[in-house]
C-alpha cells in the first residue's frame, strides 16, 4: 500500500529518539522527541485519538542521544528519561498524571 505522510511538526529542530507510547493514559498513543541539538527541546505530542497531535514542552536544552518511556517511580504512570547529547547528562521527567 501507498502510505501518505502527515506531518505532526514541522518546527522541531533536529528530531531524535522517537518513543510511541500512551503518556497521558488515554487509551490512544502518543509521541515523545528530543532535539538532538545543544538547544534541543524535548516534547511530548498528545493524541487525540483522531490523528491530530497537540505538542507540549517537556524541557529545554535536552539535545539527546536517547529517550525513553518508564515508570520510573513506581506510580503507575510513564515518565521520561533522556541521556543527554550536548546537555552532557541524564534526566528524568516524572508524569503529571499521578
Amino acid at each position: 500500500p501507498d502510505f501518505k505522510a502527515i506531518e505532526i511538526d514541522p518546527e522541531i529542530e533536529g528530531p531524535h529518539s522517537l518513543a510511541t507510547v500512551d503518556l497521558d493514559g488515554d487509551g490512544d498513543i502518543d509521541a515523545a522527541t528530543c532535539g538532538r541539538l545543544n538547544n534541543g527541546i524535548a516534547v511530548w505530542y498528545e493524541n487525540d485519538g483522531k490523528g491530530k497531535f497537540r505538542r507540549h514542552l517537556i524541557g529545554k536544552d535536552q539535545g539527546s542521544y536517547d529517550l525513553r518511556t518508564v515508570d520510573l517511580d513506581g506510580d503507575g504512570d510513564l515518565d521520561i528519561l533522556i541521556a543527554g547529547h550536548n546537555s552532557a547528562n541524564i534526566v528524568w521527567y516524572e508524569s503529571p498524571l499521578k
